[in-house]
């Protein structure tokens, strides 16, 4: 099996993780994305559709509608990653669902104390329905609301680039020329801004030889 195919990462000591976030550099209660955390989203969405999974789905949570505040957000993300993990798990692993690691890049913003989070997946089309159903399910139960309204919104994403430069605008400004994003105030968070699947990350780009001038890959075996 080539490092292109493979679709999970191991560990030290055999556990694998398939929904944790890459390392990037940008720092904990940031007003702006740094240059190589939005070269690192850019680079694994490009990455996820040479892998023949490309991003179809942009899912946007707001934590204003659900009555969360900025210090309590990032976690209650984290949550909700980990338990839709388990649940992408379950119908891979236990009903064989062939669908694959699950791809995903996601960004925080909070402009003008709208506080939100954009988070763009790939979601094959016979799993679309039930993973937001389960998306919105568990979202409401970690924020604990029987009912979460329109907190959490669900988009097709049709011209994967303008959507992925759309949820970085707040880049840095000083890069915003150099990576081709319209720079925006998107408000300082208290969390990690932005982050990858391990499945498109920079380790998995890395294992399998992605030329990202190029966007190609060279047949390396999995480590």
């Amino acid at each position: 099996m080539t490092a292109l195919a493979a679709d999970v990462i191991q560990k030290p000591g055999g556990h694998t993780s398939w929904y944790k976030v890459v390392s990037v550099t940008t720092k904990y209660g940031t007003h702006s994305i740094g240059r190589r955390a939005a070269e690192n989203a850019l680079h694994a969405i490009r990455y996820a559709g040479l892998t023949g999974r490309p991003i179809n789905t942009h899912v946007t949570i707001s934590f204003i509608a659900l009555g969360v505040h900025d210090d309590e957000a990032g976690a209650i993300f984290r949550r909700l990653q980990v338990s839709l993990s388990r649940w992408w798990r379950y119908q891979r692993k236990d009903k064989g669902r062939g669908i694959g690691a699950p791809v995903g890049v996601y960004a925080h913003a909070n402009p003008a104390g709208s506080r939100h989070v954009h988070w763009l997946l790939h979601l094959p089309e016979d799993i679309h329905e039930d993973f937001v159903a389960a998306a919105k399910k568990r979202l409401g139960k970690i924020a604990g609301l029987h009912d979460i309204g329109d907190a959490l919104h669900v988009q097709q994403v049709i011209q994967v680039g303008g959507v992925a430069k759309y949820i970085l605008r707040g880049i840095e400004p000083a890069y915003a020329e150099y990576l081709h994003i319209r720079a925006a105030d998107e408000g300082t968070v208290a969390c990690r801004r932005t982050g990858t699947t391990r499945i498109i990350g920079k380790t998995a780009r890395k294992l399998a030889g992605w030329n990202r001038k190029r966007n190609t890959v060279e047949t390396k075996a999995a480590a």
